[in-house]
């Protein structure tokens, strides 16, 4: 008989927000997910230390569209205008927080927002980025997207070293959510694969879920991305310790997919 399984060990997901990442969507599926999950939300809002780099530079300007007229950009402003979009955001992730009856906390760094998320990895639990794929001229070729009424959960095994954590996520999101779940196990040799396809299908045997598991070669970011499209991913779930991810691989990632990643 197939049954809902107790929820994994998620005490903490942070979401990693910034100017490019930080609207109602991405802060309704952050706070969404913590309370499926029944876990805390954390916000990390990274604020860009380029732009205060370069408002230092005496020959910065800015050019206003009701006036067309251009003035000097200062230190000083930008660190206003810094401080009062993080406390923008920090007001949206609350908001969103209260609806979904969950606690949640907010914090700011600077530096680059997938390098700041990354180094937290170890202190929470799951790390959600939310899709900033509006970027068309940096995105690559891939397959056309399965079309289905209800997008479904992906999430990517290494057949070497497969989580479990990141499976059992996998499946409490789908149920929660009511989406299928797409397993994709990667990696080399093909007995190695094989084998954890087949104990990812004994594991999900007696699950209440709608899944699927698949044997795919996924060697390069281009395959995943590939992967995501073609069966629609609504979010895609990546171990932390995936081979293929870095500070680059998820800024990649984030640009070319139109869907959340969560790395757990």
């Amino acid at each position: 008989m197939k049954h809902t399984p107790p929820l994994p060990a998620v005490r903490c997901i942070l979401v990693a927000l910034d100017d490019a990442c930080s609207d109602h969507e991405t802060m309704e599926t952050a706070a969404r997910l913590a309370a499926d999950l029944q876990a805390e939300l954390q916000g990390l809002y990274v604020e860009d230390v380029n732009a205060l780099r370069l408002a230092a530079l005496p020959f910065t300007q800015e050019i206003t569209t009701a006036s067309g007229v251009a003035r000097r950009i200062d230190p000083e402003s930008m660190e206003r205008a810094m401080q009062n979009k993080a406390a923008h955001v920090r007001q949206l992730l609350e908001r969103s927080a209260a609806r979904a009856h969950i606690r949640c906390s907010f914090s700011v760094t600077r530096g680059h927002v997938t390098q700041r998320a990354l180094l937290a990895t170890g202190e929470t639990d799951l790390v959600l980025f939310g899709s900033r794929s509006h970027a068309p001229a940096t995105r690559l070729p891939a397959a056309a997207p399965a079309r289905s009424a209800v997008r479904p959960v992906v999430a990517v095994l290494d057949a070497a070293a497969p989580r479990i954590q990141t499976l059992d996520t996998a499946v409490a999101i789908s149920q929660r959510q009511q989406r299928g779940l797409v397993v994709l196990v990667r990696g080399a040799p093909p007995g190695a694969v094989e084998l954890c396809a087949d104990r990812v299908r004994d594991r999900l045997a007696d699950r209440d879920v709608n899944a699927r598991v698949s044997r795919i070669p996924i060697d390069t970011l281009a395959d995943l991305i590939r992967a995501a499209h073609t069966h629609g991913a609504a979010l895609l779930l990546l171990s932390r310790t995936c081979r293929l991810l870095d500070q680059t691989a998820v800024h990649t990632l984030l640009e070319n997919l139109d869907c959340p990643i969560v790395l757990g």
